[in-house]
């Protein structure tokens, strides 16, 4: 993805890399890390990368991205049936509250140390 190409580009201006990275969805995320990869950068060595909505892709990036994972079926469940009792006055049941999870691979460490000066 571009724009997470884009925000490597620009975390690697910075004096100094952040701890960690939190992007708004899985593909941007592979951007960043694929930019990170070709520069030299080690994820999760000197900084950690997360993702959010947990895409298949994830799976199989370089490293493994970890996400927060959104049950996509329950919540596309949730608004075709408020959309259809909205549409059609059905009653369908409509929940508002997911489960919401972080599933943890291999683009996440403990921040590295870093001396005081």
């Amino acid at each position: 993805n571009q724009a997470g190409w884009d925000a490597a580009e620009a975390l690697l201006k910075l004096k100094r890399l952040p701890s960690a990275v939190f992007c708004a969805n899985d593909e941007m995320a592979i951007g960043l890390l694929a930019h990170f990869q070709e520069r030299g950068v080690s994820v999760p060595h000197e900084v950690s990368v997360l993702g959010y909505d947990d895409s298949p892709s994830a799976e199989f990036a370089a490293p493994r991205l970890t996400s927060v994972h959104i049950p996509n079926h329950e919540v596309t469940l949730a608004g075709l049936n408020w959309l259809l009792n909205r549409c059609y006055g059905q009653a369908l049941p409509v929940s508002r509250q997911f489960d919401i999870s972080v599933t943890w691979r291999a683009s996440v460490a403990a921040p590295p140390s870093r001396k005081r000066g």
